[in-house]
């Protein structure tokens, strides 16, 4: 009796201090540093403001805080638009592992407002190193496989992933 009472003791306990705060976060190998810069490659473009969305992962609390290129330094992150359907709206391309070429394509240019702004946060997300999260956190992520949030920042499982990365 006494084995089993203790056995339950100890699962009652396990219960109660299991965290279900589980970290989805997914890295890659990119590691652009505290400091990355990027730089639109596509001048005079309507889209051009969407792009500037890259800051939103200069959060208070952050460690990364992104910049537009101001000519000194090292650019880390290209973006630029493609006039051709790929059947997705962007996609980050690793030349290096502290720099990427983001690409934004036909759908891209065809999609709201806020799903602009949210593509290019999810791809800068990708460049600065985070993959797709686990689909259990796709409410606490922009940085999800499919389908939006309609949030063009990070959300708690981004900056978790970010601030465990740097």
């Amino acid at each position: 009796m006494k084995k089993v009472l203790l056995f339950f003791s100890f699962l009652v306990l396990g219960i109660i201090t299991y965290s279900t705060d589980s970290k989805a976060y997914v890295f890659n190998n990119q590691n652009v540093g505290y400091n990355p810069q990027y730089i639109n490659l596509s001048s005079g473009n309507p889209y051009l403001s969407h792009l500037n969305c890259a800051t939103k992962w200069s959060y208070q609390g952050g460690k990364v805080f992104i910049k537009e290129f101001d000519y000194g330094g090292f650019v880390n992150i290209y973006q630029g638009f493609v006039d051709t359907d790929n059947g997705t709206y962007g996609v980050c391309y690793y030349n290096t592992n502290r720099q990427s070429d983001i690409r934004y394509y036909r759908a891209f240019k065809n999609a709201s407002s806020a799903v602009r702004n949210e593509t290019v946060v999810h791809e800068v997300g990708h460049a600065i190193g985070l993959s797709h999260t686990q689909s259990v956190n796709n409410t606490e992520s922009v940085m999800r496989a499919t389908g939006f949030n309609n949030k063009a920042y990070p959300l708690s499982d981004d900056k978790a992933g970010i601030n465990a990365k740097y």
